[in-house]
């Protein structure tokens, strides 16, 4: 079953169009592969700073890393060329558990008294979700200029990407079930967009 497969109507629309889905998944897997880069370049450029770092941080460093190249490769091997939707729904899955970790750590930064372990646990759940950041990948290397471009950036430029890349997931897989409906019927998908 291909997401791509009722692509060729004249007469599409535009969310209809496979172009829109590879496009949409090329740009998720482009710019997790950039943020990625990004981060090491910053490591390179900050070293005094970075060889400073505690263990905990180099392995969340390492963790977030190998995520975003691993979902980037997903990305840019598979749902640029066929639509899976067993990778697709796990992406959804995982990018929902991560914002939530992510509203995690926003919350207990405006509350005071949350114990330490809380946005901690947040953060590492985050993670889960931190493949393809559009946004980011443009507006993060700009994040260090003060400590409110960073806040700004981790509260609204971060929460963004969850939100871009929750909402796009859930319409490719809406789309899907839509594909899913028309192919128990073989042409019914072509003739309905005619």
């Amino acid at each position: 079953m291909s997401l791509y497969s009722d692509a060729k109507s004249p007469h599409s629309m535009p969310f209809q169009s496979k172009n829109i889905w590879q496009l949409g998944f090329l740009l998720l897997g482009i710019s997790a592969l950039l943020r990625t880069a990004e981060r090491f370049i910053y490591m390179g450029l900050h070293w005094n700073r970075v060889s400073n770092w505690s263990t905990s941080n180099w392995l969340y460093c390492g963790v977030l890393s190998l995520v975003s190249i691993v979902f980037a490769f997903l990305f840019l091997r598979y749902l640029t060329k066929t639509y899976s939707r067993t990778l697709v729904w796990a992406s959804f899955t995982l990018t929902v558990l991560g914002s939530i970790g992510y509203l995690v750590v926003i919350v207990s930064s405006f509350i005071e008294g949350v114990p330490r372990i809380v946005p901690l646990l947040g953060d590492w759940f985050s993670i889960l979700g931190m493949s393809g950041s559009p946004l980011s990948c443009i507006l993060g290397p700009l994040m260090e200029t003060s400590r409110t471009a960073y806040r700004f950036y981790a509260v609204y430029v971060v929460s963004a990407d969850y939100v871009i890349k929750s909402v796009f997931l859930g319409m490719s897989i809406m789309k899907y079930s839509e594909n899913g409906v028309h192919a128990a019927k073989p042409g019914l998908a072509y003739r309905a967009h005619a």
